[in-house]
């Protein structure tokens, strides 16, 4: 069976220091991100990004490699082209209150703060 689709991850995978494309993690120039990109496509294998970053963000680092689905918020999102789907359960994200809000509500055990 051939590969058709890759999944990346942003940071610290495709990404480099400072979120760059074009740096790696220790902030030298590289190209292996772009050659890997070109390599997929040659193949014809989709790139498919997934982040927790949120929907505009990993929107636009989509456009800019040229593909048009991704996976947003920790996979709560995902689109395909025109096509979005909300993998929220019963969590409306549509809502006037927030999912997390939702959730909070719900009385799932709130995350410890990040200091």
């Amino acid at each position: 069976m051939a590969l058709r689709c890759v999944y990346t991850d942003l940071d610290g995978t495709m990404l480099g220091h400072g979120a760059s494309l074009l740096r790696d993690a220790e902030g030298n120039f590289s190209t292996l991100a772009v050659r890997a990109l070109e390599a997929c496509h040659r193949a014809g294998v989709e790139v498919v990004i997934k982040s927790g970053r949120r929907r505009a963000q990993v929107q636009e680092d989509a456009r800019l490699i040229g593909q048009p689905s991704f996976v947003y918020e920790m996979g709560a999102g995902l689109v395909d082209g025109d096509e979005e789907v909300f993998l929220t359960g019963s969590f409306d994200p549509h809502a006037a209150e927030s999912v997390h809000d939702q959730i909070e509500r719900s009385g799932a055990p709130a995350l410890p703060s990040v200091r």
